[in-house]
């Protein structure tokens, strides 16, 4: 708050949040398990608010006017904030309230999960199996994530669809590309949901790899039994 140790503390603010950020996002060993994501960003972009709140439009005023040799360019930078925070609060209107327009649990399906501020919600554990079948034969291959992922990302991967049908397209055109006529991908995935005794999440009757990821509801999820 204080003008002559604004940007000392803003240094500070920034080797706090940048250092969270690394600390958090190391491997085995460190406490990768407990990801921040974008929250380090987040507050670095915010504690900017401290500074004069005309400097954003002085540095883009004065690159405008350099770029343009005109103060045309730089009365329209005025305008850039006001239509920029209309389209941020637009977007924070209609992005949170999305699982509220998705059949079932948001926190079973994921539908609508992302960029709705649904913080600490649900936790996922479980497994999640393909199974795959090339050229039409009767056998199913048995075939683990871990081959194709990293651990952190085989965490990640358990109880969201979109990665689930994303590493099975993976998968699937691989064996396309090493030669198989034809590929079909299932998955059998067991997950736990906030606690409760672990069920099946996917149908494993249908073909991953004739789905295709749409914005609409996740169809060929299994319902979460327990409410």
């Amino acid at each position: 708050l204080w003008r002559k140790t604004r940007l000392f503390g803003f240094s500070l603010s920034l080797i706090f949040h940048v250092g969270n950020s690394v600390l958090f996002s190391l491997g085995p060993g460190g406490l990768g398990t407990v990801s921040l994501g974008f929250f380090p960003w987040i507050s670095i972009a915010l504690t900017m608010l401290f500074f004069p709140t005309e400097w954003p439009r002085k540095i883009l005023g004065k690159w405008l006017g350099e770029a343009s040799g005109g103060t045309a360019s730089a009365n329209r930078v005025a305008k850039v904030p006001v239509v920029l925070l209309g389209i941020a609060i637009l977007l924070q209107i209609i992005l949170p309230v999305r699982p509220f327009f998705y059949p079932g649990n948001a926190s079973w399906t994921d539908d609508g999960h992302r960029f709705a501020w649904r913080m600490k919600l649900r936790w996922k554990t479980g497994t999640t199996r393909y199974f795959v079948r090339e050229n039409g034969h009767e056998e199913l291959e048995k075939v683990y994530p871990d081959g194709f992922i990293t651990d952190y990302q085989e965490n990640m991967l358990l109880g969201r669809p979109d990665m689930i049908l994303q590493l099975a397209h993976h998968i699937g055109n691989q064996r396309l590309a090493d030669g198989a006529s034809s590929v079909e991908v299932y998955a059998r995935s067991k997950i736990a949901l906030n606690g409760r005794e672990r069920q099946d999440f996917i149908d494993r009757c249908v073909d991953l790899m004739k789905v295709t990821r749409t914005l609409g509801p996740t169809t060929w999820l299994l319902p979460l039994r327990n409410e």
